[in-house]
Order: C-alpha cells, then structure tokens, then sequence
C-alpha cells in the first residue's frame, strides 16, 4: 500500500510540474505568433491520453490543431478532446515516420504525469527493462515530411508549433524533414531526445546521432525548446 501511495504521489508531483511546463510553453508560442497574420497551427506527434494536447488547446484557441499518436489505445480519448475542444481538428491513429505504410510497435507499461503506457515506441532497443519486445503490433505510418509539407501548402503562410514526443523515432523522422527541407516549414519546436533510453553502442550511436541533430536545429530560423 504505501509503495503504491509513494507511486501515486510521485506521478502527482510530475503531473503538476508538466502542466507549468505546459502552460508556460503555451505563452512562449502564444507570444512567438502574437503577430503572425496567417494561420496558426499545432501538430502534437506523440499525444498520448491528449491531455497534454487539451491544456495547449485551452491556452492557445486561436491555433488549430492536429496530432498523432500510434497507441490504439486512446482512441476514445482523442474523441471526447475533439468534442470538448471546437479547435482540435484532426487526431491521427498512426505513427510519424519516413514513409508511409505499416510498421512493429512495442508496448510498455510505464505510467507517470499526465500519461500511460509512457515510452512505447517502434524502436527495438529502447526501455528494454519495461518493453516487451516479443509481441508487436502492427501500427500505421506517415510520411511524416511529406505531410506536413502538403498541409502547409494547404495553409499558405502558416506559423508551425511542433511538439514531438516519439520514443526513439524522432531521429530517423528529423533528420529526413532536414533531407527533404520539410524542417523549413516549422517555426516553433518542441522535442524529447531518448538516447538516455538506450544502453551500450545503441546509447553511444544515438546520442552522436542527437548531437547532430540539434546542433542543425540551433542553426534553424525557428524556436527550439527541449520537452519535458
């Protein structure tokens, strides 16, 4: 009882500190676009239960969002989000990739803050103390650069907030957004890295890859903020 009490209590505690976060992230974009004249768009890629999406919802009205999660898990979830919030547009049961089409994904049973099942993920390696390797999915993909591509060339001048959250993929999903330029349609960005989720070569292979990643990132005309 009082290790379940302890673990509750430390999600709470978690909870509380992502929702400053939140709130405090929301104002950075909010002033970021507070002078922009076109259309103002969210794309949350990893949104979980979508309650981290539904406080961003609440803070930033005049944006219109979008999302992406590979969980089949919450689809009721992102349903009553889009009921409750006018301004939730479209919630994607896929997971952004490379390409699109089909792919393994991997559940793990973490739970902490505001989601559940935290860290599962199509990349073999990762948490692999609390994932199960063994019994895969089968999940949809997105073309990822290609996507947001054609969703900005249906928004003409459009301000981009990115948040990715995407255990592991968000290498393989970044490094061709800056291949195929598809990095010059964002101009605010959210991301967790997760080379600390790896162990051995994996570790030391992604973390290199990390570094690179974000020293291209710095370079951008866009405002970059590491996730929580």
């Amino acid at each position: 009882m009082l290790k379940k009490f302890r673990r509750h209590f430390k999600n709470a505690k978690r909870g509380l500190r992502e929702r400053r976060k939140i709130i405090d992230e929301a104002k950075a974009i909010g002033a970021r676009a507070a002078a922009h004249t076109g259309p103002k768009i969210f794309i949350d890629c990893g949104f979980n239960q979508a309650k981290v999406m539904e406080i961003f919802a609440r803070h930033l009205p005049d944006f219109t969002f979008y999302g992406f999660e590979a969980n089949n898990n919450f689809k009721q979830q992102a349903e009553n989000l889009k009921r409750r919030r006018k301004n939730v547009l479209d919630l994607n049961f896929a997971a952004v990739s490379t390409r699109d089409g089909e792919t393994s994904f991997f559940l793990a049973g973490a739970e902490s803050g505001t989601h559940i099942q935290e860290g599962s993920t199509m990349v073999v390696g990762k948490d692999s103390h609390q994932t199960d390797f063994t019994k895969p999915t089968l999940v949809k993909t997105v073309d990822f650069s290609n996507w947001i591509k054609q969703l900005t060339g249906a928004n003409q001048n459009a301000f981009v907030a990115l948040k990715m959250d995407i255990e592991g993929a968000e290498y393989d999903v970044l490094e061709d957004m800056f291949a195929r330029d598809a990095i010059a349609e964002v101009d605010y960005m959210m991301i967790e890295f997760h080379s600390y989720c790896f162990t051995g070569d994996q570790k030391t292979a992604y973390q290199a890859r990390e570094d690179a990643l974000l020293d291209r990132l710095k370079k951008c005309p866009l405002t970059l903020s590491r996730w929580i």
